[in-house]
């Protein structure tokens, strides 16, 4: 009797609740969620009317239009340019003296040059490994 209701319990661990949890059972127990309406946004037409209004501009004319004053003309005058005169800038620094001059040569002869060494006659004694 006890194994029976262990293999019950079994059975319904096993099959009856996934069944309920994801079935076509459970869609009958648990009720679906409500969906909130979306709004639809519409496009707006590409061709629209916009009315079309004619400017219409006057001809321009030849003959000036009348002013109360005037209009001054330029006359051009002879104006002399300014030209820069350089104006002269003191040295700041001091002329450096000049190099004294050299000495002057001497009458005395070159050193005459030295004899090279002369190569030793007697080559060294070898040297020998006893003290």
């Amino acid at each position: 009797m006890k194994l029976r209701w262990i293999l019950g319990q079994t059975l319904l661990f096993i099959i009856i609740i996934p069944m309920l949890a994801c079935g076509s059972i459970a869609s009958e127990v648990t009720p679906t969620p409500t969906k909130t309406p979306r709004r639809i946004q519409t496009v707006p037409p590409l061709e629209t009317t916009v009315p079309v209004i004619d400017i219409v501009l006057p001809t321009p004319t030849d003959t000036p239009l009348p002013t109360d004053t005037p209009t001054p003309t330029d006359t051009p005058t002879e104006t002399p340019i300014p030209t820069e005169t350089p104006t002269p800038v003191p040295p700041t620094n001091t002329p450096v003296p000049a190099a004294p001059p050299p000495p002057p040569p001497t009458a005395t002869s070159p050193p005459e040059p030295t004899a090279p060494p002369a190569p030793p006659t007697e080559p060294p004694p070898p040297p020998s490994s006893k003290p």
